[in-house]
């Protein structure tokens, strides 16, 4: 008598997980909200899902983890003066890529505290945020940010994820530094203090105030 491939008995159980979450499927939103008196730095490990950080009109952290599975939603830890933020894992949803959640995180407007982002394969996108420090690190995820001005010392690495920054104040008061081993590095408008070779673009906008380094393996950057 003959016995069943192992593969074959795997392949029918991830079917039948897969038919089951698409069958169940219906969105739901997890509301978290967290006190950051005494956090001087904010963590969040997003993984493969998508992140928007905004400012809010707040005086607490909050998070909105909105998806399509009914299934686990952020972890949040408190240590001494950090905050920690990390996605519970849901098997289901690594079989269901087109229903994938999305979280969004709202920071108190001026918190006086750094936020670093990190991630593998989930983008990553800003807007407005003011914070005094951000530090943002990727592995193939792409990187959207649209601000105003630049009032944050910002830092950016990525392996082959795309960044895109827009930034409204062409006058901002940043002092920039994009580096791309075999990606593409533009800038839409005029640098003073100029300086380009293939791999690395800098220069200054304004009093040069802020510093925005972004580097990317293989992703291009984009600054807008």
């Amino acid at each position: 008598m003959k016995q069943k491939k192992p593969w074959l008995v795997l392949l029918f159980i991830l079917s039948l997980i897969s038919l089951i979450s698409a069958c169940s499927t219906y969105e739901t939103e997890e509301n978290r909200h967290s006190s950051l008196k005494g956090i001087e730095t904010i963590y969040i490990n997003h993984g493969s899902t998508t992140v928007h950080l905004h400012s809010g009109d707040t005086d607490e952290l909050q998070t909105s983890f909105v998806s399509n599975d009914n299934g686990s939603g952020v972890n949040i830890d408190t240590t001494k003066n950090q905050l920690k933020l990390s996605m519970k894992s849901d098997i289901r949803r690594l079989l269901n890529i087109g229903a994938m959640p999305t979280l969004n995180v709202y920071i108190p407007s001026g918190y006086e505290g750094k936020v670093v982002v990190d991630g593998s394969s989930g983008r990553v996108n800003v807007t407005d945020l003011e914070v005094i420090e951000l530090d943002i690190r990727g592995k193939s995820g792409n990187v959207s940010m649209d601000l105003l001005d630049i009032k944050t010392n910002i830092k950016i690495s990525v392996s082959s994820g795309n960044v895109n920054l827009n930034v409204r104040n062409k006058d901002a008061d940043a002092n920039w530094l994009l580096q791309s081993n075999s990606g593409k590095c533009s800038v839409a408008f005029t640098l003073d203090q100029h300086s380009s070779t293939r791999k690395k673009t800098s220069g200054q906008t304004g009093k040069g105030s802020f510093i925005v380094d972004i580097s990317t393996s293989s992703g291009n950057i984009r600054i807008d």
